[in-house]
């Protein structure tokens, strides 16, 4: 396997809408393609076993201090830190999947309120996006589409 700026690996044995029981690629590992950026990761629904849809925001699981497993259920995440955008609908838990962590992601599924072009966006309890304040530390997202049926974020998660 070849190794790109010591970050990124260049060949991969999946596809972006794959889901597999174990971890075949190493977790955390960034995959970039198309100008997006995508991150390797395990997938929890939370305690309220919310569904994953695709164009539909993530968080890093509170209990997970290495940051590699991300959930639906944003009472169980890391508060307001947006951990990417999800590719495959209807994910289970304890399951490895890609998420887009950089670039334009899809349209969001769940519109976030109010929002306008150059807004800060990360999560919010109500497992909808959420306006943050511009001093935020690491929003994870800044809106560039505000069209109520084609909201988009330029992703900026960590990687």
């Amino acid at each position: 396997m070849a190794v790109n700026g010591g970050q990124y690996k260049t060949t991969y044995q999946t596809a972006l809408t794959d889901v597999k029981e174990n971890d075949v690629e190493g977790i955390g590992c960034l995959r970039l393609q198309d100008g997006k950026v995508y991150r390797w990761v395990l997938f929890s629904t939370g305690t309220a076993t919310l569904a994953s849809v695709v164009g539909g925001l993530l968080g890093f699981l509170a209990t997970d201090k290495a940051l590699t497993t991300v959930c639906t259920d944003y009472s169980d995440c890391v508060a307001t830190f947006l951990a990417g955008q999800a590719l495959v609908a209807g994910m289970t838990t304890g399951y490895y999947c890609w998420i887009q962590v950089g670039g334009i992601g899809a349209s969001l599924t769940n519109d976030i309120t109010s929002v306008a072009v150059g807004n800060t966006c990360g999560l919010s309890g109500d497992d909808q996006g959420l306006i943050l304040a511009a001093d935020t530390s690491h929003v994870g997202g800044v809106c560039v589409d505000a069209t109520t049926t084609a909201q988009k974020l330029w992703l900026t998660c960590i990687k």
